[in-house]
């Protein structure tokens, strides 16, 4: 018998003998459990933070979204905000603040009038020199309104926020035109709005266009209603080729629809009575002042 190499191990319960050979089966058996234990706890804590980190992730593209929706209607809350400013001169004396202030109190009666149904007699020379300077009609040929003015829930973001326009669904590349005479403000890159183009109208109308494909006037540009200004496109956060289309007037936004589709001869007291923001009395007022001036000079 060949030699062999016996371990005895004693406790209070009696001894065991183990060889050599045995021992180490011992020793190597309750490192493989040991090694399965650590992969398996491993493993719980790697599938846990991976679980956590996933969590993180959308948490932040949900967080990331949020504030995207908020900057974007900050931003375009500021842009109203700098506009009005510049339009009713905040930086002017008291005396000349005080009749801005008064501004809503003459709409007030401004509204009173139009649900009185009280006639804008404008003639029809009247009236074509009021649409040059209101903007009116359809600035591009466009498929329908994907989006309407007022609240929505957005395509992107999935949070319900304020529009302050119709988006109006075209093919890439339709020619827009300026729906009334105007000088340009803004002619660049803007954030969500890719391209984006400002017009300032007369009587403290402006209206603005995103996601343009090209622009084709520069700031500081005069431009004539129904001279070309753009181009439709996709740029900016677009879910597809349209052209977003705000009407402003002084520091508010309005409803571009009835301006497009109900402005006329025969209906444009209508897009007054949708309208009451506006001091239509006075504006009415001082175009009649306007061209009877005019109509004087051509007479001396």
């Amino acid at each position: 018998m060949k030699d062999k190499i016996i371990i005895t191990l004693s406790d209070v319960h009696g001894s065991k003998q183990y060889t050599v050979s045995q021992f180490l089966k011992v020793i190597a058996s309750w490192i493989v459990v040991g090694i399965v234990l650590v992969f398996a706890v491993g493993s719980m804590i790697v599938y846990s933070l991976s679980h956590n980190v996933d969590k993180l992730n959308k948490e932040k593209v949900e967080l990331k979204q949020a504030i995207d929706s908020r900057t974007e209607t900050l931003e375009a809350m500021n842009e109203q905000l700098l506009e009005a400013k510049k339009m009713i001169g905040l930086d002017t004396p008291k005396v000349e603040r005080e009749v801005v202030k008064n501004e809503d109190k003459t709409q007030k009666i401004s509204q009173n009038e139009i649900s009185e149904n009280t006639p804008y007699s404008l003639t029809k020379r009247e009236y074509l020199f009021l649409s040059k300077l209101v903007p009116n009609g359809k600035p591009l040929d466009y498929r329908r309104i994907s989006t309407r003015f007022g609240f929505r829930i957005h395509p992107i973001t999935k949070r319900k926020q304020f529009h302050p326009a119709d988006d109006l669904a075209a093919d890439l590349g339709t020619p827009i035109y300026a729906p009334a005479s105007g000088v340009v403000v803004y002619a660049g890159k803007k954030r969500f709005y890719g391209n984006f183009l400002l017009i300032r109208h007369g009587l403290g109308f402006a209206t603005a266009y995103g996601h343009l494909h090209r622009i084709s006037v520069k700031s500081g540009e005069y431009v004539k209603k129904g001279q070309l200004v753009a181009l439709c496109g996709n740029t900016g956060r677009s879910t597809g080729p349209h052209v977003h289309y705000e009407l402003r007037y002084l520091s508010k936004w309005l409803d571009p629809e009835p301006f497009m589709k109900k402005w006329s001869y025969s209906t444009y007291r209508e897009v007054m009575k949708k309208n009451p923001q506006v001091n239509w009395s006075e504006l009415i007022k001082s175009l009649k002042e306007e061209i009877k001036f005019i109509e004087n000079k051509k007479g001396d």
